[in-house]
């Protein structure tokens, strides 16, 4: 019988996939005797390295979730040699140097350009430029180790992601794909990062019972091969538990579309209340249905949902915007909103794309004379002004959600005890320094990590002496 085409080719290029965490404890130069407590992460680094190196790969494409991490682009190493070593855990002597096939970062990178994914080849002038680390991240260094002791001695390529919405990171997988099935060489692709940091009390990220939900959710999806589950993962969980290995596995996983996957957890652990997680991911059977149009209509089709019930200030947002990016214009303002509004308020206009935040701008106090203003004011400004993100555009306009928060004056307070960051808003100041953080954040759940973001907004040392407001906010979607 003839095997299907699509098949033979992904089968063939692409010869083993998985997911591995990257904690320097595991490496025994670097841990000691404290590695010993990782024993079912080193075995199962072993296993997987090993079943990698014995499908004889040419190359190896490790996606990390350190180095050139940018907020609206991949990142792709363009550096002729990729070199490291851990000398910043204290072990400058396991060192690292591999040749980076720069024929296959090129065609990579040339395909994303031509399927619209944002992506950055880091060489020598962007790495200046950027003022980023020329080595490599212990997120490439810890697998590549297990690897190296399995005998792999071909060439890298290091991608590391970016903090794009989930569904275009999937996308940049479906272009790793394609590259992967059109080039010569037999590759082999790795998605390095870690589960939810927040497991225990005594964490290095602090303690939140959704880290332990969120590597549960993973630890089942994997185990079933839902990719749907696992690209959809709700943002606020992701956000919660602390993790940094989700946006990779999302691009490992757009490596397989349009596959069923024949995946299996090969070990779990947390002991140091950080999630350790090895994975086999492979592609089976012959190539389906991409399942990347499927998950952009169940998107916009929640968005269109969503869009049924907004409030009308939500709604003066929405249209204002959207009039603004598609035709150059400012609409007349609705006067014509609930009673229980106030006349004048400062206002936060927050827009998400895909449930990632796309712009966010907004006053602490009235700047306009009625509140309708100062809705279209600062939802023209998120679009459009956001220093942090480029300008929405029009293809945009329809993946964009929205949420309006009326802000009610602020009070003094006399320390933090008079916090709540989910009912209070915060405002810090240290004469012309001055940081707001608005209440009820996604990952923002202690008084302390509240005030830490508003001082680090507001670039207020912590030998410096402020003043504390608060406000309440009234919040509408």
């Amino acid at each position: 019988m003839k095997k299907a085409k699509g098949m033979d080719i992904v089968m063939n290029k692409l010869v083993y996939s998985c997911l591995m965490p990257h904690p320097p404890i595991v490496l025994p130069e670097v841990g000691g005797k404290e590695t010993e407590k990782c024993g079912k992460t080193v075995q199962g680094m072993t296993k997987a390295a090993e079943r990698l190196v014995e499908k004889d790969p040419d190359t190896i494409v490790i996606i990390t979730s350190h180095g050139a991490v940018f907020q609206d682009a991949v990142a792709i190493s363009a550096v002729d040699q990729l070199i490291g070593d851990m000398g910043s855990f204290r072990a400058p002597s396991v060192q690292f140097k591999y040749e980076n096939n720069l024929e296959f970062v090129n065609n990579l990178h040339n395909n994303c350009q031509s399927s619209g994914i944002s992506t950055v080849l880091m060489d020598e002038e962007l790495i200046h430029q950027y003022n980023v680390e020329t080595k490599l991240d212990h997120g490439v260094m810890v697998p590549i180790y297990y690897l190296e002791k399995a005998g792999f001695s071909g060439s890298l390529v290091v991608v590391a992601m970016g903090l794009l919405p989930n569904l275009d990171l999937y996308a940049f997988g479906t272009v790793l794909q394609q590259t992967i099935t059109t080039f010569g060489d037999k590759i082999a692709v790795v998605a390095s990062g870690d589960m939810s940091h927040r497991l225990t009390p005594d964490a290095p990220a602090g303690y939140n019972p959704k880290g332990q939900e969120f590597d549960q959710a993973l630890h089942q999806a994997i185990e079933d091969g839902q990719v749907e589950e696992i690209v959809c993962v709700p943002h606020d969980l992701a956000e919660e538990a602390g993790e940094c290995g989700l946006r990779p596995l999302i691009m490992l996983l757009g490596c397989m579309d349009g596959y069923a996957l024949q995946s299996k957890v090969l070990s779990y652990e947390g002991p140091f209340g950080v999630g350790y997680m090895i994975a086999e991911i492979l592609p089976e059977g012959s190539k389906g249905e991409s399942l990347l149009p499927v998950l952009k209509d169940n998107f916009h089709r929640s968005v269109s949902n969503s869009r049924n019930d907004e409030h009308a200030l939500v709604q003066l947002a929405r249209e204002t915007l959207e009039a603004f990016v598609t035709h150059g214009k400012v609409i007349e303002p609705d006067y014509n909103l609930p009673d229980d509004l106030p006349n004048q308020a400062g206002v936060f206009v927050s827009l998400k794309k895909h449930g990632q935040l796309r712009g966010c701008i907004g006053t602490t106090e009235p700047t306009t004379g009625l509140l309708a203003e100062e809705v279209m004011r600062n939802a023209i400004s998120a679009g459009m002004k956001d220093p942090r993100f480029s300008e929405v555009t029009g293809d945009e306009l329809g993946d964009i959600t929205y949420s309006v928060d009326v802000l009610y004056p602020s009070e003094s307070i006399k320390d933090q005890s008079n916090l709540d960051p989910k009912k209070y808003g915060v405002i810090v100041s240290h004469g012309h320094k001055t940081g707001l953080l608005l209440p009820n954040l996604e990952g923002v759940d202690t008084v302390e990590e509240q005030l830490n973001i508003a001082l680090r907004k507001a670039g207020i040392g912590p030998g410096e002496n402020y003043q504390l407001r608060r406000f309440r906010v009234d919040r509408y979607h």
